[in-house]
């Protein structure tokens, strides 16, 4: 009888499997297998936000900052823009952002589009 238990153990260890965890969709991620990417990168992202940007309507001057962050969701979209930081900087950064319309690559994690936290931190210098 004692046998009987270690053998049966293996053979009911022959017919467990592994399930994968499945992914919320619904869930904002901020760690993910594959990031989601700007087509052209983060280069021709930095390009659309300048050619959108106001200059004239920043208050201030010297080096100003601010935090953007955003959700690229799973079609690729900019949606719940929100800043830190500046005031004038952070309202023009989101008004440029909101006015972005091309889609990202969107994050991924066991190969399913999700959705994903960006952050991108701003610095400009104004006179």
């Amino acid at each position: 009888m004692k046998k009987i238990y270690p053998l049966l153990f293996v053979f009911l260890g022959l017919f467990v499997s592994a399930q994968e965890t499945p992914v919320k969709t619904d869930s904002i991620y901020t760690m993910v297998e594959e990031n989601a990417e700007f087509p052209g990168g983060i280069i021709e992202f930095r390009k659309a936000i300048t050619n959108g940007f106001d200059a004239s309507k920043i208050r201030g001057s010297g080096s100003l900052s601010c935090e953007a962050t955003f959700v690229i969701d799973r079609e690729g979209k900019i949606s719940d823009i929100q800043y830190t930081g500046n005031a004038s900087l952070g309202k023009e950064i989101v008004r440029t952002l909101s006015t972005i319309k091309t889609r990202w690559r969107p994050a991924k994690i066991n190969g399913e589009p999700v959705k994903f936290m960006f952050r991108f931190p701003i610095t400009m210098n104004f006179q």
